[in-house]
């Protein structure tokens, strides 16, 4: 599978998943708990469940198989340490922007300022990125909604093909109706956002960048 079409696949998914707040199929056992508890939960997939969670899933089954390397630079795995428990987590996340040189890559907290991963890392626990051949120590920082903006807008352009899917799951995820336009990108951003890893020693990503 290219990385351009697991990119496509993943979005797909993203569409087709439950609609009960964007849960990742982690999580499928707190819905799970909600039903029983009497909460409503809204069920409308477009395709079975199992199907999409596969889908889901094909990212992350890729990196335990070490066959990560395939997805490029589109994907990359975070090793994160949890803030509460210390314990280690991976999770799988789209590429948003990649820059060579200085090795940083952009992702979106696609579940918002409350998934986990976003908030270990913002607490200080990112262990590891993998992505492409790399591996390294990240460091991160949160982007400004100005650069955060930017970054959706050059990842439309690069991805004019996927515009309507792309657009509809930012919709989606967002709860807004995202059109493209900067007000739109402004709102995504600070709903879900974005986050860039580079290595933490520099001089190893120089090495990289010359490989």
């Amino acid at each position: 599978m290219s990385a351009a079409l697991a990119s496509l696949v993943w979005n797909i998914a993203v569409l087709a998943g439950p609609r009960d707040g964007g849960q990742p199929p982690s999580q499928a056992g707190l819905a799970t708990n909600r039903r029983r508890s009497g909460l409503a939960v809204s069920q409308t997939p477009r395709m079975p469940n199992r199907a999409v969670t596969t889908l889901l899933r094909l990212p992350a089954a890729m990196y335990r198989a070490n066959a990560g390397w395939i997805l490029g630079h589109r994907f990359l795995c975070l090793t994160h340490r949890g803030r509460r428990t210390g314990r280690r987590y991976r999770t799988v996340l789209e590429v948003l922007a990649w820059e060579p040189a200085t090795r940083e890559a952009v992702v979106m907290s696609g579940f918002g300022r409350k998934a986990n991963w976003y908030r270990n890392v913002l607490a200080g626990g990112a262990v590891e990125v993998e992505i492409a051949r790399e591996c390294w120590l990240p460091q991160a920082r949160a982007l400004e909604p100005a650069e955060s903006v930017a970054v959706l807008a050059d990842y439309e352009r690069r991805n004019q093909r996927l515009t309507p899917v792309v657009r509809k799951v930012l919709s989606r995820l967002a709860r807004i109706e995202y059109d493209g336009s900067p007000a739109a990108r402004l709102a995504v951003a600070d709903t879900l956002p974005l986050v860039a890893f580079r290595p933490h020693d520099m001089r190893a990503a120089a090495v990289l960048a010359a490989r």
